[in-house]
């Protein structure tokens, strides 16, 4: 049996990590897995606003300071993730998930980060209906540090988030077929 592929993205708010990893999956016919999905879920449960992205940064916060490990544990349990099928991972926010990660998977795992200047990010951002104020908050959420920073540096690939979409799920593609480990 071949190994595994994981494909994990980051990227800050607006990056445009979810549309292009949703294409990427949908081309290579992999799963696709939401560390998003999974916390908006977590704060719909304890009665939360699965809308606000105070709250969802804050519980995705307080889980990962918690235990990162189980924090991805229960992302792949709430999607069901079959451990023998090949899978992209959107909305990677903390350097101790991707430890985990990079544990979990066994140097399966190939991380692309997608930078993007904040003034695009804004624009993306309120272009998809979030309020200003709401959107001003969480860029300077804890978590947006770490993303902007260390993720970009521990990344596999970084790609500029200012290119046509079409041009970056090509380069994910063609930098997953013969990963640089």
């Amino acid at each position: 049996m071949s190994q595994v592929v994981v494909i994990a993205f980051s990227g800050k708010i607006g990056s445009g990590k979810s549309a292009v990893s949703k294409l990427v999956a949908s081309h290579l016919k992999f799963e696709r897995i939401s560390f998003g999905d999974y916390v908006r879920a977590s704060v719909s449960a304890k009665g939360g606003d699965p809308l606000s992205r105070k709250d969802l940064q804050d519980e995705g916060q307080r889980q990962v300071e918690a235990d990162p490990k189980s924090f991805l544990s229960s992302t792949l349990i709430f999607h069901n993730w079959d451990s023998n099928s090949n899978v992209v991972v959107d909305g990677l926010r903390h350097t101790s998930v991707l430890s985990a990660m990079r544990h979990h998977f066994k140097g399966q795992l190939f991380h692309i980060h997608l930078e993007v200047v904040d003034t695009l990010a804004t624009e993306r951002a309120l272009e998809r209906g979030d309020e200003l104020s709401s959107l001003e908050g969480a860029l300077e959420h804890i978590v947006e540090t770490d993303v902007g920073n260390d993720l970009k540096l521990a990344a596999d690939l970084v790609l500029d988030a200012e290119e046509p979409i079409e041009a970056l799920v090509a380069a994910c593609i063609s930098a997953t077929k013969t990963p640089q480990r």
